[in-house]
């Protein structure tokens, strides 16, 4: 979805983050940014790529809710679908993930939903 900078000044709240985008007579489209581990050879630590997921709206309240607790990687993860095409692979956009909450000071992390 590409918005043009009048529309995102009106109908997008974002930050580094999150973002929610609410357009006249449509659903709410919710983000949440995180981060997506790969495993690469002879990387013991692999690459971590800075990606976005699109969550329900209810989904995002919660996030919203627990963004500052210092316990919610105890809660469980969020079903999201990839909201980025990543250069070089095949289609990403839409692939299905979870999204789990890692701690107040740092992103989430996306795994593939199996």
């Amino acid at each position: 979805m590409r918005l043009s900078p009048g529309q995102r000044d009106e109908f997008a709240k974002a930050d580094d983050d999150l973002c929610r985008i609410t357009l006249p007579n449509t659903e709410p489209r919710c983000f949440v940014r995180g981060t997506l581990p790969v495993e690469v050879a002879d990387h013991s630590d692999g690459v971590w790529w800075g990606l976005w997921a699109e969550v329900s709206e209810s989904a995002f309240s919660r996030i919203l809710e627990l963004w500052s607790e210092a316990e919610q990687a105890s809660e469980p993860p969020f079903r999201g679908r990839l909201a980025n095409l990543i250069p070089s692979y095949p289609t990403t956009l839409g692939i299905p993930l979870s999204v789990h909450l890692t701690g107040p000071t740092s992103r989430p992390e996306f795994r593939f939903a199996p």
